[in-house]
């Protein structure tokens, strides 16, 4: 894995640090907003809801977007 990093271009790096930065932020935003939901009953335990995510670069004329669904936990969780 060192030696990885080591082979690894600046662009490639930074890259990766972003999508790393984004995937836990990300995560521990909608753990949070998730629990909190439960906990004032604007959801239930194990309800499916609708998950979106777009991810836009100026520069690269990129727009991309990604939808999922994803379950609130369960009450023993």
């Amino acid at each position: 894995m060192n030696n990885d990093r080591e082979n690894m271009s600046k662009s490639e790096m930074s890259l990766r640090k972003f999508l790393k930065n984004l995937g836990v932020t990300s995560h521990k935003i909608i753990e949070e907003k998730l629990n909190s939901s439960l906990k004032n009953g604007s959801f239930d335990y194990n309800q499916e809801i609708t998950i979106n995510a777009d991810i836009k670069i100026k520069e690269l004329d990129i727009s991309h977007s990604v939808s999922a669904k994803i379950y609130t936990p369960e009450r023993d969780e």
